[in-house]
């Protein structure tokens, strides 16, 4: 059955009003990028973080590495560097532990100011997570 033209109008006001409100909204995907002069730090972060994660691989079965905060901050280095933004869940997949511990590292680091988190506007169950001002500072010295 063919439409008529109301019908056809309709949809069509209707999708010219959900483009405006679209519009309207925050856009939840931007990012604190970091300055280019960490552009350098990131790249070393990366390379570090992944030479970490085959260091655990290769040692496997003796348990003996981890630094769950530190694997954290060079994840949000390397992300904010490609303006991605980070959730709390893919924070306690890159700390490489077990997420109860990947949550209390995460939790010190927003209390001694190295990390922000805020809540996802759009949907409250996800959290975004990003470096301060001081842990790029501190990271840029760390990591030079």
């Amino acid at each position: 059955m063919p439409f008529v033209d109301s019908e056809i109008q309709q949809i069509a006001d209707r999708l010219r009003s959900i483009s405006l409100e679209i519009k309207k909204l925050p856009n939840i995907q931007d990012v604190h990028t970091i300055p280019v002069e960490m552009k350098e730090a990131a790249r070393r972060a990366e390379q570090l973080y992944l030479t970490r994660r085959r260091r655990d691989k290769v040692f496997e079965s003796f348990d003996l590495f981890g630094e769950p905060a530190w694997d954290i901050m060079l994840d949000l280095l390397v992300m904010q560097a490609h303006d991605r933004r980070v959730g709390v869940s893919s924070s306690c997949i890159a700390s490489a532990c077990p997420s109860t511990t990947a949550l209390r590292h995460i939790k010190r680091l927003e209390d001694h100011g190295l990390i922000t988190v805020t809540d996802d506007p759009y949907d409250r169950r996800r959290r975004y997570m990003e470096l301060t001002s001081t842990a790029l500072d501190l990271l840029r010295t760390a990591l030079a």
